[in-house]
């Protein structure tokens, strides 16, 4: 006789066997939301300090250069298709991650959509703020957020799904989009709390541009204190 024990099962009778099991589980799921409700609050420690010190030290480029309006330039197209790709990601995601895996519309091309909007509106930022310090340390922040939150989020995400997330991830990639995988079908659900939510998100970044312009500004006044001459 042959017994055969499948994951969803092995998890039931371990569950009745030992009462604390469940307590297990609840905690280790405790330990990752708190991961994720830390993650925002390590990019803010990093990234907030290098944007004052930026503020107070000498432009790299001067403002009435064509160096200048070239890198202001590819800052707004960074800025605008990172701004892009989170309302789409918003828009496909529709309140459903938690019931099927999403691999349409911007999923079919990267599986971290939001993620990757993030990091270009902060590649943008730097490019605005025109601070080679805020760029390093936003490498060492998306460094963390790859090794630690995204990692956690495929574990579960592979735990949910199976077989179906890692045939997923094998064919795309994390970040890096082949617009040729792209699919989509011609009408979708939208989830109106999520646009609503990623709407008050975007009022935490919508102002970059206007910061960037400000910096520029004063860091270019002849009265405008250059305190660090060497963090830029």
């Amino acid at each position: 006789m042959r017994f055969i024990w499948h994951p969803q099962e092995l998890r039931t009778h371990w569950a009745a066997l030992w009462p604390w099991a469940s307590t297990l589980e609840s905690v280790g799921s405790a330990a990752q939301h708190r991961r994720f409700r830390w993650r925002g609050g390590v990019g803010a420690a990093l990234l907030i300090p290098a944007a004052l010190l930026s503020l107070f030290s000498p432009p790299l480029i001067p403002p009435d250069s064509w160096w200048h309006l070239w890198l202001r330039g590819l800052a707004w197209a960074t800025f605008l298709a990172g701004a892009f790709f989170r309302f789409w990601a918003t828009l496909w995601l529709g309140g459903r991650k938690e019931k099927e895996l999403v691999d349409q519309g911007p999923y079919s091309l990267v599986r971290h959509p939001l993620y990757l909007g993030s990091l270009l509106i902060g590649l943008a930022a730097g490019l605005f703020l025109e601070s080679l310090a805020f760029e390093f340390l936003l490498v060492v922040v998306a460094l963390v957020y790859v090794t630690g939150t995204i990692r956690v989020e495929e574990d579960v995400l592979r735990s949910r799904f199976g077989e179906a997330y890692d045939q997923y991830a094998a064919r795309v990639p994390r970040f890096w989009p082949f617009t040729s995988r792209l699919h989509s079908p011609k009408h979708i659900s939208v989830d109106v709390d999520a646009l609503w939510l990623e709407c008050a998100r975007a009022s935490r970044w919508v102002w970059i541009p206007a910061i960037g312009a400000t910096y520029t500004f004063l860091r270019d006044q002849p009265w405008w204190p250059h305190v660090f001459r060497l963090i830029r």
